[in-house]
């Protein structure tokens, strides 16, 4: 019984954290960007254009 207990608690510490990604990611991170926005421009830093498409180089 012990190890089933201690299989169950490992497996639920290693979603935790995937799961709080999945929350920032649905409900946090327009207001996360926003303040990193203000932030960078606060602060004379070049803000990167989330929309433009990715070119490597």
């Amino acid at each position: 019984m012990i190890d089933i207990m201690e299989i169950t608690h490992d497996f639920y510490r290693a979603l935790q954290p995937k799961t709080l990604i999945q929350r920032l990611i649905e409900d946090g991170w327009d207001l996360l960007f926003e303040k990193v926005k203000s932030f960078c421009e606060k602060h004379g830093i070049d803000v990167l254009d989330m929309n433009a498409p990715y070119t490597s180089g």
